[in-house]
């Protein structure tokens, strides 16, 4: 996902879809691929199998061992937990064994262990740490090191749940207002701005009312809606706060008149782009719009993209293939799933976002290899790395500019289209084309240095199709140009 966030978003290219184009061979791909199915069983037998002859994969061990925990193989879980931690003394093998051991409350060993993970830069054991120390009678040490958690990450949501009440009960407000203030800095985070709406309700009614509101524009079917329109019916009882949140839903669920995904894709239709650097050819961007369907009872456009970098450029290794399915009228992402080459090896991942519910379920892969599931309040116009590019496209064609939601490594950031467009002709395939150029920026840093500034051409005309894009680099720019539609 985030290389997609960093070598698509920011070409500012488009179009999405999904389906295995490439069928995994080894019996660890196999496994990946299973437990993003969700076929745990199929993925314990797999990572048996590769276990058995990769003594070394520690990551793949610690994935077989949470796996059989979650089937309830106890023994065998604990087996493999410590075979991985006798290969390797990495933060995330003792955080997922500290984290076996709480779930079956070993509280004591699960704190021998959590300890050795306390460099992990997510605070996750930060967290984990604190809900045994709490399970422990250690409240003191409870509350310590759910600051040190939001120390290194404002935006751990966990730690902002579990610390604000803590900070409310003792009328900790400064303290509160600070950790609150520092999250709702990067972006309107679901705890942080429900707990920030709580905590100043007890000083600042009218404030609060707005973070409140904030809160069901941003996560209108999230874990703290009910109580967000509870506690404004209690502020401003005349105001119907359901009604409010139902239109939001309403707003991004409605079937428009004209979307369009409808104006702009063909089925079957693909488009090829150069990617570049000072001339040298560092691969190819393939996009294929596959079909219009329908999934969770809503119409949607299914999108493929495949990346793949030159051969003869051996500091570059990128195999990529990803799938998108997104709202025909290019407001949001409803799933999304990769397969990307990293260190030789190919990860899977899926973001299943449910509207309805208000859900986004996020089974990924870390760096080292961990498979995670996670379950995050859902944003209404959030977008994966791929289906941001729909949402310029139609920025640029209604001439508008701002932000947009972007989902990366299971977190959230912003993407930016900035004001100023600039009415121009260019030359692709041998045609003098009316385009528009915009100026476009993300909210992170990707890799190789990318700062997030980007500038694209997009066609004018019914096709709103994207030409050029040119982003930078830590060491100059990178393009990327259409070279070929079929």
């Amino acid at each position: 996902m985030m290389r997609i966030g960093f070598i698509i978003l920011v070409l500012l290219l488009v179009v999405n879809a999904i389906v295995i184009a490439r069928s995994p061979t080894t019996s660890r791909e196999k496994a990946g691929l299973a437990m993003v199915d969700g076929r745990y069983s199929d993925a314990i037998e797999f990572l048996k199998t590769w276990t058995k002859n990769q003594p070394k994969d520690w990551a793949s061990m610690v994935n077989l061992a949470n796996l059989q925990a979650m089937n309830n193989q106890l023994s065998d879980a604990d087996v493999n937990f410590r075979k991985a931690l006798e290969i390797t003394n990495h933060y995330s093998a003792y955080y997922e064994y500290a984290k076996y051991l709480w779930n079956t409350k070993q509280y004591q060993k699960a704190l021998i262990y959590v300890k050795k993970a306390l460099n992990d830069p997510k605070g996750n054991a930060n967290v984990l740490y604190a809900k045994i120390n709490l399970a422990l009678g250690k409240e003191d040490d409870f509350k310590d090191e759910l600051l040190n958690a939001l120390k290194k990450n404002p935006k751990n949501e966990e730690a902002i749940h579990l610390l604000m009440p803590v900070l409310l009960e003792k009328k900790d407000f400064r303290l509160a207002d600070k950790l609150l203030s520092t999250t709702l800095s990067q972006f309107p985070v679901a705890a942080a701005l429900f707990w920030n709406g709580k905590i100043l309700n007890a000083q600042d009614r009218p404030t609060a009312k707005k973070y409140f509101e904030q809160y069901l524009k941003y996560y209108p079917k999230g874990n703290y809606a009910d109580e967000c329109i509870h506690e404004l019916n209690e502020l401003q009882p005349t105001t119907n706060y359901e009604n409010f949140r139902n239109e939001i839903i309403k707003k991004y669920t409605s079937i428009p008149s004209n979307p369009i995904g409808d104006r702009v894709l063909v089925a079957g239709k693909k488009w090829h782009y150069k990617v570049s650097w000072n001339f040298i050819n560092l691969g190819r961007l393939s996009i294929e719009a596959i079909e219009k369907t329908t999934l969770y009872g809503k119409p949607v456009w299914k999108l493929r993209y495949f990346i793949t970098s030159n051969p003869s450029v051996p500091i570059i290794d990128i195999d990529d293939y990803y799938e998108s399915y997104v709202d025909v009228d290019f407001r949001y992402t409803i799933k999304f799933f990769s397969v990307t080459k990293i260190a030789g090896r190919y990860d899977y991942s899926l973001y299943d976002m449910d509207l309805d519910k208000g859900k986004m379920i996020v089974k990924t892969f870390s760096k080292e290899g961990i498979f995670r599931v996670e379950e995050k309040d859902l944003i209404v116009n959030a977008f994966d790395g791929t289906t941001i590019l729909t949402w310029a496209r139609k920025m640029i064609e209604s001439n508008n500019f701002g932000k947009a939601v972007t989902v990366v490594d299971g977190d959230y950031e912003y993407s930016y289209i900035l004001p100023n467009f600039e009415d121009t002709k260019i030359i692709s395939l041998g045609v003098a084309r009316p385009v528009k150029k915009f100026h476009a920026q993300v909210g992170y840093v990707g890799i190789a240095g990318l700062t997030g500034k980007a500038t694209g051409w997009i066609t004018s005309d019914w096709e709103n199709l994207p030409l050029k894009a040119n982003f930078q680099i830590m060491i100059g720019s990178i393009d990327v140009e259409l070279e070929k539609v079929e």
